[in-house]
């Protein structure tokens, strides 16, 4: 989530407000994704790196 954040300030320019807090009841411990199954399965590969994502976001969002 903090890279998403820090990418978030970088492609904006602006500070993201946000606060450090503890994991609520019921939040995972940790997340985590592996691509394989869906590459096996359905031939999908990512094509966009996450710069590429919250830039997109970012362009839509400031429309």
């Amino acid at each position: 989530m903090l890279d998403v954040l820090r990418m978030a300030e970088e492609v904006s320019g602006r500070s993201v407000p946000h606060e450090i807090a503890p994991r609520r009841p019921g939040d995972p411990s940790t997340v985590f994704a592996d691509p394989t199954l869906v590459r096996a399965v359905l031939g999908w590969r990512a094509t966009h790196d996450l710069r590429e994502i919250v830039s997109s976001a970012w362009r839509w969002h400031s429309k």
